[in-house]
């Protein structure tokens, strides 16, 4: 309606221009006025004006929707796609006549968060889910000068950082270069001329990131493979029985101890996905693996260790953040037609925290600083979750053995679960000046399957994401008190990158109670992800 009410202003405008400069034209030459010039001047010029003016808004605004399409995910630009529920938008459905007839697909249960991992900047570096969304309440937690970086005029940035991250100095980065990646020269005796090897820089902050995760990441996946040894009665004796001398040390998780048996045949699927530019090299995102790989347990990667459980680790290139959402449909509807336990550990870090990439910022106007408070605070963090199918929580939730405790397996019922991936485009973008719009964040809001207690966004500094957010957040619900129910990840970690939605997902599976996660960061595209616990129906659509 308000489309419609501003077209018929501006008709309305060009009519009184072509009157007002029509009757000054005749007036001032005296002209004898006759029938065919009203018609000609008064009607039939403003109305071929404003039909050009409608078909030239209509080809531009078809134009902008059909180049900006939501990081390869389906249904970006329709109302919506539940990856956790594995239905369709209706802009798929359209795509031909035989899928528009056809009934729509079963929906698929959602996806259990069995574990997760997070590394963020500043002072909430070391602090668990609930303290850092305490943090985040009282705004503890803010962006800073940094110390080593400057813009082009030579004055210190605001940056995220985070402190005393470790990275491999040149001589090390040289030794620990995965046997595919180029040497420094950039050639390689195997093949042609690559990028060379960077020591420093975005790519060493993120490898270190993600090496910071390592030892959270496989320390979960061996406690929950220990509860699937009671779970399963074949799988006795794959697991082996921890030194309690060695327990908490890198060599009791290197799994010194071997499996003592070999089973019939695989237990179950791992995939380990991380996320990568698509920019880089093949070298460079295969090392972002080997770093993830580092602290993997080695009966892991034997033939007898893989009887129990198979793993697939493997990049993700993606052009941004959103475009995580597109890899995990594809995933969700591959792993439906596989019957097997499969679970999914999606892996992403990012630091934007270098010297070019700022340099590059401010050049296009997007850097924050004195004199441009509209633009973006770098910051880097890295994130993973552990996404696990209905096979996989059958087998961690079968009953024991009586001569072992039967919650050892643990009650998969209470884990929270995501319920849907929602996705739509603003048909207006959010940085332009104006008035907010939050009429398709609230219609992806209100597909919740249940009311939600927190309200967890990659929202920073920017008052039109702020807005746009407390706004739809009053509509949704009113009982909640956006100053207390809003957790803005983005306000005191400024922009993570490739990781912004994943570290968003990551902190929301450690809170309790239904919590929904808004991503709002970018100009158009927002994606709405609701975690509740299994019990709780699907998202309604």
């Amino acid at each position: 309606m308000a489309q419609w009410w501003r077209g018929g202003l501006a008709a309305l405008g060009v009519f009184a221009l072509f009157w007002l400069f029509s009757v000054w034209q005749w007036q001032t030459q005296a002209t004898d006025v006759q029938a065919r010039d009203l018609w000609l001047h008064l009607l039939l010029a403003p109305a071929l004006v404003c039909v050009a003016g409608a078909v030239a808004w209509l080809l531009l605004r078809r134009v902008r929707d059909g180049g900006g399409a939501v990081g390869g995910a389906p249904g970006a630009s329709g109302a919506g796609t539940a990856v956790g529920s594995g239905s369709t938008s209706s802009a798929a459905h359209a795509a031909s006549p035989a899928t528009a007839s056809a009934p729509p697909a079963r929906p698929l249960p959602p996806l259990a968060l069995c574990g997760h991992a997070l590394t963020l900047p500043g002072a909430l570096a070391h602090l668990g889910a609930l303290e850092a969304a305490e943090a985040l309440v009282k705004g503890q937690c803010r962006p800073a000068l940094d110390p080593e970086l400057t813009d082009l005029d030579g004055l210190p940035v605001f940056t995220a950082r985070v402190e005393s991250l470790e990275c491999a100095p040149t001589s090390e980065a040289s030794d620990e270069r995965p046997s595919s990646a180029p040497a420094r020269d950039g050639t390689d005796s195997g093949g042609p001329a690559h990028a060379p090897w960077p020591p420093e820089g975005r790519v060493a902050r993120t490898q270190a990131l993600l090496k910071g995760l390592s030892w959270s990441i496989w320390s979960q996946v061996d406690e929950a493979l220990q509860a699937w040894r009671w779970a399963s009665p074949d799988a006795k004796g794959l697991v082996p029985d921890p030194d309690p001398a060695a327990v908490g040390t890198p060599t009791w998780l290197a799994g010194v101890a071997r499996p003592a048996a070999r089973p019939h045949g695989p237990r179950g699927r791992l995939f380990l996905r991380v996320l990568v530019p698509d920019t880089w090299p093949a070298a460079w995102q295969q090392a972002a693996v080997t770093a993830v790989l580092s602290e993997a347990p080695e009966w892991l990667r034997q033939p007898v260790g893989q009887g129990l459980l198979s793993l697939d680790a493997a990049p993700w290139p993606v052009t941004d953040a959103d475009g995580l959402w597109g890899h995990l449909a594809d995933w969700r509807a591959l792993q439906a037609r596989r019957p097997s336990p499969e679970s999914l550990w999606v892996v992403g870090a990012d630091s934007l925290l270098d010297a070019d990439h700022i340099d590059q910022l401010q050049a296009q106007g997007e850097l924050f600083t004195p004199h441009h408070q509209l633009g973006r605070i770098p910051g880097e963090g890295a994130a993973a979750v552990w996404l696990c199918t209905p096979e996989w929580q059958q087998a961690l939730s079968d009953q024991a053995p009586a001569e072992h405790p039967a919650d050892h397996a643990g009650d998969m019922s209470a884990v929270p679960a995501l319920h849907g991936v929602l996705q739509a485009r603003r048909e207006r973008s959010a940085d332009l000046h104006g008035r907010t719009h939050m009429g398709t964040l609230l219609g992806l809001l209100a597909q919740a399957p249940s009311p939600a207690e927190l309200l967890l966004t990659d929202a920073d500094h920017r008052a039109s994401r702020t807005a746009e957010v407390f706004e739809a957040l009053t509509e949704w619900a009113s009982a909640l008190d956006p100053m207390q129910h809003v957790l803005r990840l983005g306000d005191a970690c400024g922009d993570l990158g490739l990781a912004r939605g994943l570290a968003c997902l990551a902190l929301a599976a450690g809170l309790p109670g239904p919590t929904t996660v808004a991503l709002v960061h970018d100009p158009l595209r927002r994606t709405v992800l609701h975690l509740r616990t299994l019990s709780e129906p699907e998202v309604v659509k």
